[in-house]
């Protein structure tokens, strides 16, 4: 009898680490296919990891499984390209060490993660090609979420961080604020609805890439603050005045 109940705890255990396998297996095909479609969308490597995490954490709540799985995906992306120029396996696996990095190890499923992944937007992975502005906000979101235990305060942080995004990717696109300014401000109206919102949030993000940006060019704080604040002004002129076009 103690005989079947030490063989019947291996095979629990065997069938424990083979399943763990499997979902590892699973994440990681997921980032490796998330990873490549962003990189042949944006052509950027960075935009393309965060895509790879954005489809795993969406498929599992588990930031570990995610990090792990976008990390093993530039690797093997780094691998799959040294092995087609030098055609050494040995080349190739030294360019895969190199790549990944420490990610700690488990593939466990937090459900009530990936319910707020899911009441969070449209994955990145299936939209790589408008940026990942929707990545860096779910992100904001579950951080945010976790930090405080707030829903409020989490969904402020995910419109903010993707009016910052939007603003961004616009700007260094066009290098006109008016023309980021309003793609901030439309691309939270689309998400939230609200004009309020949307306003606020597009505000935010004028204020910090002109507080980051006077920051990073004279190094003085209270320059970067009043030109920030002067930032903001301007942005509730500009959106008063295009209130009927935005």
């Amino acid at each position: 009898m103690r005989k079947f109940a030490i063989l019947g705890s291996i095979f629990v255990i065997a069938l424990a680490v083979t399943t763990g396998v499997m979902a590892c297996d699973k994440a990681n095909a997921t980032a490796e296919a998330a990873y490549q479609q962003a990189l042949n969308d944006s052509g950027c490597e960075k935009t393309a990891s965060k895509a790879a995490y954005a489809a795993v954490y969406d498929a599992t709540g588990c930031d570990k499984t995610a990090e792990a799985a976008a990390q093993h995906a530039v690797a093997q992306a780094a691998y799959n390209e040294t092995i087609e120029n030098s055609g050494c396996e040995k080349t190739a696996k030294a360019a895969y060490d190199a790549s990944i990095k420490t990610a700690g190890s488990g593939c466990a499923y937090d459900a009530t993660k990936a319910q707020q992944a899911s009441n969070t937007g449209t994955s990145c992975a299936k939209t790589a090609s408008s940026s990942c502005a929707k990545t860096d906000a779910k992100a904001a979101y579950a951080k945010t979420l976790d930090e405080t235990g707030c829903e409020k305060t989490a969904k402020a942080a995910y419109n903010d961080t993707l009016a910052e995004a939007t603003y961004a990717k616009t700007y260094a696109a066009t290098s006109c604020s008016k023309t980021a300014t309003k793609a901030a401000y439309k691309a939270v109206e689309a998400e939230t609805g609200c004009a309020k919102t949307a306003e606020a949030a597009a505000q935010h993000a004028v204020a910090k890439a002109t507080y980051d940006e006077t920051l990073k060019t004279t190094g003085c704080e209270k320059s970067a603050k009043e030109a920030s604040d002067k930032a903001v002004k301007m942005v509730e002129a500009q959106l008063a005045s295009n209130e009927k076009t935005l």
